[in-house]
């Protein structure tokens, strides 16, 4: 390898690789950044734990050298080693994932002249206002997050967002100069070219309550859904609620719950339907994944995400966050109204190509590069 004062070096923050969606994208950019013979990648985690994304050899990763359990000695730790790593590497470039430590990177970061960007990768009202209020989407990670990022993201060198909504909130929140669009690339499905589809309605999700499976069973049940069944892949803590609702409404034999599965693309591939009642996204990898498998979707058009991702009526249908009602009629349409569900879902894998790897990788590298 080349050695990277005679290259562009960018560093790579998040906290961890675990099994999540924010490590999924950090490991696909670290992946896409690494096939460029004029960088050199550094990846900085904060955790031990053993990765669950494949990472290149290419990448050059630093982890933590200390334990401790008391927060405040670990704040000061972790920063000590934040510092030291980025002055070691000297980065063209840093870009860090994580609202719960962001702020963290970004003071830790000051004085070193280095050109940071932050990216919270969650729902975008996310420690943008203060309240106290019980609210899944209009909340914060307490006091000291919400003032920490008020403060310190302005002195970011970008803001990177996921959706045109989260731009929006951002920039009224900040009034930041330069927030940056980055979508999460979406993957490529298996294909099972002699796959027979059945009639299925699939969600894909953890049973949490944002998620609103319960929800989504309780529209099933009032349904007139003649051969149809209703597939949940996914676990959760609302998974054993969802399950005695089941029971209780006597569908059993109508509902399957698959758990987690090694091979999601398999029913993703065998469904004619996605439907996604979620309330709150950051962006909704699972709704893209069904559009990419070309599936007929039917969404809330929540914050963030379902809107950046279907055109309603033409790729997929909108329904307006949490009417019930409209999302009933719309999803009888989708199973009983063939033409319309074979329409959507011709139209559906065409309407995200602009969230290929190639394009939204390529377009953040430009701008970390610059």
């Amino acid at each position: 390898m080349a050695n990277y004062k005679s290259m562009k070096t960018i560093g790579l923050i998040v906290p961890s690789l675990k099994a999540g969606g924010m490590e999924r994208v950090m490991s696909e950019v670290a992946n896409y950044l690494s096939n460029d013979p004029n960088l050199e990648i550094h990846l900085i985690l904060f955790s031990k734990r053993k990765n669950f994304f494949s990472i290149s050899s290419d990448i050059i990763i630093h982890r933590p050298d200390y334990d401790s359990t008391q927060r405040i000695k670990m704040i000061f730790k972790f920063g000590s080693y934040l510092r030291r790593t980025l002055r070691n590497i000297d980065p063209h470039a840093v870009l860090s994932f994580g609202s719960m430590y962001n702020s963290f990177v970004l003071l830790f970061s000051l004085g070193l002249g280095l050109d940071v960007y932050v990216s919270d990768r969650s729902n975008p009202y996310r420690n943008t206002e203060l309240t106290f209020k019980k609210d899944p989407i209009k909340r914060h990670d307490g006091i000291v997050h919400y003032f920490l990022k008020k403060i310190l993201y302005k002195k970011a060198a970008g803001i990177v967002v996921q959706t045109e909504k989260a731009k929006e909130i951002e920039i009224d929140f900040l009034g930041h100069s330069n927030v940056i669009l980055f979508p999460n690339p979406v993957r490529e499905i298996k294909e099972y070219p002699h796959i027979e589809k059945e009639q299925w309605i699939i969600n894909v999700g953890r049973f949490i309550p944002t998620k609103n499976q319960l929800l989504l069973i309780k529209i099933f049940s009032e349904i007139q859904f003649g051969d149809w069944n209703l597939v949940f892949a996914g676990d959760g803590p609302e998974l054993d609620k969802a399950k005695k609702l089941t029971a209780d409404l006597n569908l059993t034999n109508k509902i399957i719950f698959l758990g987690n599965v090694p091979d999601l693309d398999f029913y993703l591939r065998k469904s004619e339907i996605f439907a996604f009642p979620s309330v709150s996204e950051g962006f909704p990898n699972a709704l893209a994944e069904g559009m990419k498998a070309s599936l007929a979707c039917i969404s809330f058009d929540c914050v963030a995400g379902p809107s950046d991702i279907i055109k309603n009526g033409e790729s997929g249908f909108l329904i307006p966050n949490g009417n019930k009602k409209i999302f009933k009629e719309k999803l009888e349409i989708l199973m009983n109204n063939e033409d319309i569900r074979k329409r959507l879902q011709n139209n559906a894998n065409d309407s995200i190509k602009k969230f290929d790897k190639s394009i939204v990788i390529e377009n953040l590298k430009k701008e970390l590069i610059s």
